[in-house]
């Protein structure tokens, strides 16, 4: 079984689900109402991610962790003032 090659339109058609999912987990946070809905939330942007990283390789930055805002800030700080 050959590993399969998807398309920039396939990756950027995965990216759209992975934002819709990713939204409804930002809604959902805290509530356990849905915690059904947050598991499986969690799968799809897993199975998404793992399709784009199967993606053209200038689309990968799509799945990039990047620090938080705070944690930018606090790495600047040390940076400038060393402490």
């Amino acid at each position: 079984m050959t590993a399969a090659v998807f398309t920039r339109q396939d990756v950027q058609h995965v990216s759209d689900v992975r934002l819709i999912a990713l939204a409804k987990l930002h809604a959902w946070r805290g509530d356990s109402r849905y915690e059904y809905g947050v598991a499986r939330m969690k799968d799809i942007v897993a199975a998404c991610e793992e399709i784009i990283a199967r993606g053209p390789e200038d689309l990968r930055h799509i799945i990039e962790h990047v620090p938080t805002a705070e944690a930018a800030k606090q790495e600047l700080r040390l940076s400038v003032f060393g402490k």
